[in-house]
């Protein structure tokens, strides 16, 4: 008895895989690109259904144009730039989603010291980064700017914002697109997607695994050498975000400034390279990326007692990469 049990089971369990199998062969990739918040987000993904593929790809890219509307702080219609202009005279309600970012913004303002902070418009102005109109300014100039900024301006109450300084800017550049990025993911899952993948460029989100493999391979590239792979990733279920001072940066007498400033300090980071941070969240991987960039090793491993993550940190040393992982 216990012998035809035991074969039954055996028999159940093949008819499983044969059909995992078979479902997982009914799976197709769908693919979708659009333009938005400044760059380009695609998402691929896999579903045994076109129009399930299609509904899910439209619904997501319908989640990141939200919240596009909601932080930029390029459209004069957004959430966030017609909160500066009415928000120092009293407390005001916003979203939900608006109440929700500014939150965790402020959280990892206060777990760096200060190194993550909304408010630093003002000081990539100054440097001319946002127009790209650069500038090198003088000590009294960014100490002038220095006194008008500070996360701390800013106060949540219970759905409420009250911005502290008159002519306070937000600045999501350095959280938004993982911000978009897990509300997008959420979206996909409750559209009855089990594998996709969501890519911003700097930023991507993974649900699951490709059919029929382990994890989503992402690879890590010689910011100046495009064809050569320095490190390869395996992620499942993650969410992984870069920041580096390849991209925007300029040159004043031979000497590199990035567009990666310390709030603290003015300046930008004196060090080339690049940070990659994977967590379980986008936002959270957005934000480190950044706050990593402007660390030291002993900061980082300070850093990683209070929040679970990954981090490989890439620093060019003349002509070639070096490497650490945290």
């Amino acid at each position: 008895m216990i012998r035809k049990i035991f074969l039954a089971t055996l028999i159940f369990l093949f008819f499983l895989a044969l059909t995992a199998l078979a479902e997982e062969k009914k799976l197709k990739k769908y693919a979708q690109a659009q333009y938005l918040m400044g760059t380009i987000f695609r998402i691929e993904l896999y579903s045994e259904s076109q129009t399930k593929a299609q509904k899910a790809l439209a619904l997501a890219f319908q989640e990141i144009k939200k919240m596009e509307l909601i932080m930029s702080n390029y459209l004069p219609e957004s959430e966030a730039m017609t909160l500066v202009k009415v928000a120092t005279d009293r407390p005001r309600k916003v979203s939900p989603e608006l109440y929700e970012v500014l939150e965790k913004a402020l959280y990892f303002s206060k777990i760096s010291g200060g190194k993550f902070d909304l408010t630093v418009e003002p000081l990539l102005n100054l440097w001319g980064f946002k127009y790209r109109n650069y500038h090198l300014p003088s000590k009294d100039e960014i100490a002038l700017v220095l006194k008008k900024i500070g996360y701390h301006k800013i106060s949540l109450d219970r759905g409420y914002v009250y911005l502290k300084e008159k002519g306070l800017t937000l600045d999501f550049g350095a959280i938004g697109k993982g911000f978009a990025l897990d509300k997008a993911s959420e979206v996909l899952k409750k559209a009855g997607i089990t594998s996709a993948i969501i890519d911003s460029v700097s930023s991507i989100i993974c649900i699951g695994s490709p059919p029929g493999e382990n994890y989503w391979p992402v690879y890590l590239k010689n910011p100046e050498k495009e064809e050569e792979i320095i490190y390869q990733l395996k992620l499942k279920d993650q969410a992984l975000s870069t920041s580096g001072d390849s991209e925007q940066f300029f040159f004043i007498k031979e000497k590199k400034y990035s567009h990666i400033l310390n709030p603290k300090t003015g300046y930008p980071i004196e060090e080339n390279g690049s940070v990659t941070v994977i967590t379980a969240q986008a936002i959270e991987a957005d934000a480190l990326s950044t706050i990593l960039m402007l660390s030291n090793e002993q900061e980082i491993i300070d850093l990683k007692k209070i929040k679970n993550f990954r981090a490989i940190k890439v620093l060019k040393k003349n002509k070639d990469y070096q490497l650490q992982e945290f």
